[in-house]
C-alpha cells in the first residue's frame, strides 16, 4: 500500500488548488471575442499592416480557416505571440535601443517601471482613448486606434490565461471584468450575464 500512494501530503493530492468552474470556457470565449472585434470583419481583413495579415503571417496556409471559423489553439498562439512581438517592439521604441543594449545599461527597477509606465500610455487604449475617437476625421487615425485596442485586448487575454494557468484567483477576478463588456458587444450576452453574476 505504501508503495501505490505517492500523494501522501495535501500539497500531493492537491487540496490547495481552488476550483472556479468555467474558467476554460471563459478564455475560449475571451479568444472568440478578440476574432470577432479584430480579425473577423471583412474591412478589418483588408487593411495593409493589420491584425488579419499578421496573422496570415503567421499561419499562411490556414488563411482562409482564419477568415471563416478559426479553432481555439491557432488563435490562442496568435494572439499570445503577436502581443509580445508588439511588447517587443514597443519596448525598443521607448528604450531608443534593442533590448539587449538596454540590459547591458543595468537599468535601475525604476527605470523599468518607467519604461513599461510609457508603453501602457504610448501603446496601449487607456483612458484618454475616447479623445482619440473624438477628433476629426482628417486628423484621426483609425490603424493606430485599432492597433491600441488589439493590444490592450490581447494583453487583457495573455494575462487571463497566465493567471489561469498559475492559479492567481484575486488577479483573474479583476481582470475577468474586462470581459463583461467586450462579450456584451460581440453578442455573446450568455457569457457577459453568467460571468457578471458571478463577479
Amino acid at each position: 500500500m505504501s508503495f501505490h500512494s505517492i500523494e501522501k501530503s495535501a500539497m500531493d493530492r492537491f487540496q490547495w488548488l481552488i476550483p472556479v468552474p468555467g474558467v476554460f470556457h471563459i478564455r475560449m470565449a475571451a479568444v472568440d471575442a478578440i476574432w470577432r472585434t479584430h480579425i473577423r470583419d471583412r474591412k478589418v481583413q483588408e487593411n495593409t499592416g493589420g491584425t488579419f495579415e499578421l496573422f496570415c503571417m503567421l499561419c499562411p496556409k490556414d488563411s482562409l480557416k482564419l477568415a471563416t471559423n478559426p479553432g481555439y489553439c491557432m488563435l490562442n498562439d496568435g494572439i499570445q505571440h503577436l502581443i509580445k512581438t508588439h511588447l517587443l517592439v514597443c519596448w525598443e521604441h521607448v528604450a531608443e535601443s534593442d533590448l539587449s543594449n538596454f540590459a547591458k545599461t543595468k537599468p535601475e527597477w525604476v527605470d523599468i517601471e518607467a519604461k513599461a509606465r510609457e508603453i501602457l500610455e504610448k501603446y496601449m487604449a487607456g483612458t484618454d482613448f475616447q479623445k482619440l475617437r473624438h477628433q476629426l476625421n482628417s486628423k484621426q487615425d483609425q490603424k493606430r486606434e485599432k492597433q491600441l485596442l488589439f493590444n490592450w485586448d490581447s494583453l487583457m487575454y495573455t494575462l487571463l490565461a497566465l493567471t489561469t494557468n498559475n492559479g492567481a484567483i484575486s488577479l483573474m477576478q479583476d481582470l475577468l471584468w474586462h470581459w463583461v463588456p467586450m462579450f456584451l458587444a460581440c453578442g455573446k450576452h450568455k457569457y457577459a450575464m453568467h460571468l457578471s453574476k458571478f463577479l
